[in-house]
């Protein structure tokens, strides 16, 4: 079973289906990095931004999801930020699973492993729905071994 890439499979201009990922704390991918001007108000900016779901800041720079329109443009004219579209492709699993309707306890063991599980957000997804007991012991394995290492 193979998933299309998510700009083909997910209407990300379809504010309410990505709106149901609020809840979870991870950034969204796609988002855009906005790097605002060294001479922007940093602190007005994370003000304007509040009530924006899913932002993170990281000194002069914000990832924002893409879906945020309105506060990407926002970032750029008001504050002269520069934007990197399709950014954000550590939280392609994370989001993609949320999508899904994967649990929480997943979409978290899932992110902490996916850098050395050798596969891509979509292999990841399919194991998961396909296989989610072995998918389990697989990654639960992963992550121990990383942590703990012998």
């Amino acid at each position: 079973m193979h998933r299309a890439d998510p700009k083909d499979h997910y209407d990300f201009d379809d504010v309410a289906e990505l709106r149901k990922l609020a809840a979870r704390p991870d950034p969204v991918y796609p988002s855009a990095r906005v790097t605002i001007a060294p001479s922007g108000n940093y602190m007005e900016a994370v003000e304007a931004l509040l009530g924006v779901e899913r932002v993170r800041c990281d000194g002069d720079t914000f990832l924002v999801p893409e879906f945020e329109k309105d506060a990407i443009e926002m970032l750029r004219t008001r504050f002269g930020g520069e934007v990197e579209l399709g950014c954000g492709e550590e939280w392609e699993f994370s989001t993609k699973a949320g999508l899904e309707g994967v649990s929480d306890r997943f979409i978290r063991l899932g992110t902490a492993v996916q850098t050395i599980t050798g596969q891509t957000a979509d292999e990841m997804l399919d194991a998961v729905i396909l296989q989610p007991d072995a998918t389990w012991i697989a990654w639960r394995s992963l992550y121990e071994s990383r942590m703990f290492p012998q």
